[in-house]
Parts: structure tokens; sequence; C-alpha cells
């Protein structure tokens, strides 16, 4: 279970492609495709538009193969993905997270980031559940570290918080 470049993904990596979104969840034996995957479709399309030529963007992407207690039956694919995009000072950063044996996508798009260092992003987002949150993306050469915190927890009972933590990602084309 290595870190991939997205090159070697299993489905496209590119995740502006509103088919990305779609084959992951079909692949992933999601039953509940029009509550989530419909919605990123709709979301990723307009992200597609919002970075337009010029900005200076970057992206980065992993996948992992997860298994039944570390070793045992594949599971599927842990998928995170992050991007920012900066123009005139201000930045927007967009995420999407996975698990393999869950429909639930964690999605933020276009959120506006302060940047706090150099080369690290801090930026607040309520996610599709009402959990209140933050999150820094702080790259690093070719890699890049995505870590999602819960703030406030929602009433409304769910498991997407095993979405939220630290994922390191590695640089990769944003096609």
């Amino acid at each position: 279970m290595g870190l991939m470049d997205c090159s070697s993904f299993q489905q496209p990596c590119g995740w502006l492609s509103p088919r990305f979104v779609l084959q992951q969840r079909l692949n992933d034996g999601a039953n509940d495709l029009v509550k989530y995957g419909a919605g990123s479709i709709l979301l990723l399309m307009v992200s597609s538009s919002a970075f337009g030529a010029g900005q200076p963007t970057q992206c980065f992407s992993i996948e992992k193969n997860v298994r039944a207690n570390g070793n045992g039956e594949s599971l599927g694919y842990y998928r995170a993905l992050a991007i920012v995009s900066e123009t005139a000072g201000s930045a927007l950063v967009s995420f999407s997270v996975s698990m393999p044996d869950t429909a639930q996508v964690l999605l933020g798009e276009n959120i506006k980031a302060t940047r706090v260092a150099p080369t690290t992003y801090k930026f607040r987002f309520v996610d599709g559940w009402g959990n209140h949150s933050t999150g820094l993306l702080t790259i690093s050469g070719k890699r890049a570290n995505l870590n999602l915190m819960v703030e406030t927890f929602s009433p409304i009972p769910s498991n997407i918080t095993r979405n939220y933590g630290e994922s390191i990602l590695n640089r990769s084309s944003c096609q």
C-alpha cells in the first residue's frame, strides 16, 4: 500500500472529470449513487469551469488499495484529491476524500483559503452532514499533506468522519 502517482490509478485520476466520480462510485459498489454520486458530478462540473486558464493551479492525489484487517481481502480503493488555485493573492482549495466501503464522499469545493505559511493554506468548511471543519493543505515539493479536522460535530449520525484526518498526496496532473 505505497503512494502512487496519479498516472498509475486504476480509474481516470482527473477529479475535475465527472466521469471519475461516477466510475469511482460504481467501482466501489456504492448503492447510493443518486444521493452522493450525482451531486458530486454536478459539483465537479462547476469546478472545472472555476479553474480557468492562466491561473496557477496545483493538483495532488493518492489512491491506495485497502484490505480487510490490513492484509485480507481487498475492500477497494481509498482516494484523496486536492487542488489549490491561487491568483492575485487569493487562494481556493477543493478536495475529495472517499473510502472504499462506503458511499460517503467528503467534498469541499472552491473554498477560500488563507496562506498561513509560504506553502500552507488554511480553510474552513461545513461538510454535507453539517460538521464544521478546518483543513490545512501543506505543499512540500512533489507532495502535499491534506489534514482535515472536525471542529464541531453535527447531531446527524454518520461515519463520514472516517474520511477526515491526514493524507499524504502526490503531485498529479490537473487534467
